[in-house]
């Protein structure tokens, strides 16, 4: 699909608006006249109509439809047939900065609109990573393209824990966002992959922090993108990943089924304030607590158990995915919070 059709003849027009599109790369498709673009007027995320096109696009008697724009410089004739045609706005050249992205993306949200799931580690060690790697892995085996982000600098790095020892592609180090806007297309060309998964990671000699704004760019550009993105959240202290918690859909707490894990969780829980927090139980218990006595100490639900599963460490060392088998207890658990997560 087009991002943006163009009807429009006059060349400066075309070239204000060609000038607009090109640093987020948006797909332009310039006709000159209604009767050639007629075909693929209801098939484009935005309609921009030049002012010198907009009678004739009024006679045309084209389907209402969302996202049309008027582009040039108006005369009291021209907001009578914007409005005849059903036009969201008139935008008088070259309008304000980031307007056509603003439009593109608000298109793309209306077609795709993907779920956000955070997870956090009650403390160190609790298998959130390994957790998170699962969860995206099973999104692969839905075939829905997942993101993972990885917001823990200080971790050993999703990547590894996926198998891979160097990944190419984008790092957080070189994202150049602050609080605006990163187009979709952009994030998904530059990223690397492993497995299906799109990872984004961070360089081993980084910073361990990120301006404001930067990575909740990161995860509205990655939402558009795809159904399900994972994140990474560590242990929630820094500033950017407390900013990426409160664009989660779901938040998932790692916590291992033992006494100091639960005091752990208590503490983070008072201390992050969680709005909305879910636990993934994980196994083993030495000393027999159920996931319903976990559930009730944190007065949070209890989304699933996962059973321990004693061969997982010797699996993660050959560098094997986790949940990469479909009958351990991760892959299991991660299809089905999978499930959940999309209802």
């Amino acid at each position: 699909m087009t991002d943006v059709l163009l009807i429009c003849a006059d060349p400066e027009n075309v070239d204000h608006l060609l000038a607009l599109a090109s640093p987020s790369e948006i797909r332009v498709d310039v006709s000159a006249q209604i009767a050639a673009a007629s075909a693929r007027w209801s098939h484009a995320g935005v309609v921009v109509v030049g002012v010198d096109q907009l009678r004739e696009v009024a006679a045309a008697g084209l389907p209402r439809r969302c996202g049309v724009v008027v582009f040039g410089y108006p005369d009291p004739d021209v907001w009578r047939l914007a409005v005849e045609i059903g036009a969201e706005a008139v935008v008088t050249p070259p309008g304000e900065q980031g307007w056509l992205t603003d439009r593109v993306e608000q298109a793309g949200a209306e077609i795709t609109s993907g779920v956000v799931v955070g997870v956090l580690g009650c403390r160190g060690g609790a298998g959130a990573s390994v957790f998170a790697s699962a969860l995206a892995l099973a999104a692969v085996r839905a075939r829905l393209a997942p993101y993972l982000l990885d917001l823990d600098p200080l971790g050993c790095g999703l990547a590894v824990i996926l198998g891979v020892d160097h990944l190419d592609g984008l790092t957080w180090d070189q994202v150049r966002a602050g609080a605006g806007r990163i187009p979709a297309r952009s994030l998904q060309s530059t990223i690397g992959q492993v497995d299906g998964i799109r990872l984004l990671g961070w360089a081993d000699e980084v910073h361990t922090s990120l301006q404001p704004g930067i990575a909740c760019a990161v995860v509205d550009a990655a939402r558009l993108s795809t159904p399900v993105t994972v994140v990474d959240l560590g242990r929630a202290t820094a500033g950017f990943q407390r900013e990426v918690l409160g664009r989660c859909d779901r938040v998932l707490m790692v916590v291992p089924a033992d006494v100091r894990s639960v005091r752990a969780a208590r503490r983070m829980v008072n201390r992050l304030e969680l709005p909305v927090c879910e636990v993934v139980v994980r196994g083993p218990n030495p000393g027999g607590l159920a996931s319903q006595d976990i559930g009730e100490a944190l007065g949070l639900p209890v989304l699933a158990a996962v059973a321990a599963d004693r061969n997982l460490d010797q699996r993660l060392e050959r560098g094997e995915p986790p949940g990469h088998r479909r009958r351990t207890p991760l892959a299991r658990a991660g299809d089905g919070i999978l499930k959940d997560v999309l209802a």
